[in-house]
């Protein structure tokens, strides 16, 4: 059924999930570019404190006054109450002198009460203002950074752009690949079910509902792409130092074999080459995976 043979399908399999993961991985950049053009700068809603109320300084002296005038009444109460107590007449002085106790605590409390409110308004003015400032030095400071990340997301499209045109047009060229699998998920199940298995490419395909393979690959994939992608460039540098002995060879074969350039093999080879360099050019990506 497959006009290309379980070797040239695994290569090929191998090439299409690199530049899948090139393309997922700048897509991901892509996503968090946008995401700070779009809030870099945007100023927080800092809320105003509210104030405490700190009272009255009259009302102070007014309820401490009327608390004097009462010093009399007050003190006579207090004292008549321990004379029940002790079966007493006696006049003690004791009311009087608790009663002027009571006076002193409750002007004291009132003159401590506003200045502790008027501290705490100080102290939630101040934090409100030290946030205030703070939220403008950062966006002063994203301002600066989003013309910087505007231009760094242009090198990124542009590479993803190429990836994604390469990985497209190798698709359609070879139609290996159908095309509900034609996503990372997709190639990354396929080429891991032929590698590791004798299976053939409709078996791998039977294997996997493309439907939920997003969700039974996606962590793996997104814990593994980096990896994969190191993995390949390193094959891949290692390829190029010998393209040029690889070329000759070949002109040499073809020349006693009478292969035809249009030979599966010559293809497949062409379409790895191809995928290799676009890779190694993207320096982009390169950055984003060491």
């Amino acid at each position: 059924m497959e006009k290309y043979s379980r070797e040239e399908i695994v290569s090929h399999l191998y090439t299409m999930r690199a530049l899948e993961c090139g393309v997922y991985r700048l897509e991901q950049e892509l996503n968090e570019c946008d995401g700070f053009i779009r809030n870099a700068g945007v100023p927080e809603q800092i809320r105003e404190p509210q104030e405490v109320e700190e009272g009255s300084v009259w009302g102070a002296l007014i309820a401490s006054a009327i608390f004097g005038l009462l010093l009399p009444f007050g003190g006579w109460i207090i004292d008549d109450l321990i004379s029940i107590v002790k079966k007493s007449s006696a006049f003690t002085g004791i009311g009087w002198f608790a009663y002027f106790i009571v006076l002193v605590f409750v002007g004291f409390s009132a003159f401590n009460g506003k200045n502790r409110a008027k501290e705490q308004n100080e102290m939630e003015r101040q934090r409100y203002y030290r946030a205030v400032d703070s939220d403008r030095k950062r966006v002063k400071e994203e301002l600066q950074q989003k013309q910087e990340v505007i231009r760094y997301k242009r090198g990124i499209k542009g590479e993803w752009e190429r990836l994604a045109s390469l990985r497209d047009r190798l698709y359609d060229e070879y139609r290996i690949v159908t095309k509900d699998f034609r996503n990372i998920w997709g190639v990354f199940a396929l080429y891991d079910y032929m590698e590791s298995s004798q299976g053939s490419l409709q078996d791998a395909e039977n294997h996997y509902d493309h439907r939920i393979i997003q969700e039974q690959l996606g962590t793996i994939i997104e814990q593994n792409n980096t990896i994969i992608l190191n993995q390949y460039i390193q094959q891949a540098k290692q390829d190029e130092t010998n393209n040029l002995l690889r070329s000759q060879g070949r002109k040499l074969d073809r020349i006693k074999q009478g292969i035809d350039d249009n030979n599966n093999q010559m293809k497949m080879l062409r379409a790895t080459e191809e995928a290799n360099h676009a890779i190694l050019q993207a320096q982009y990506l390169r950055d984003l995976i060491r």
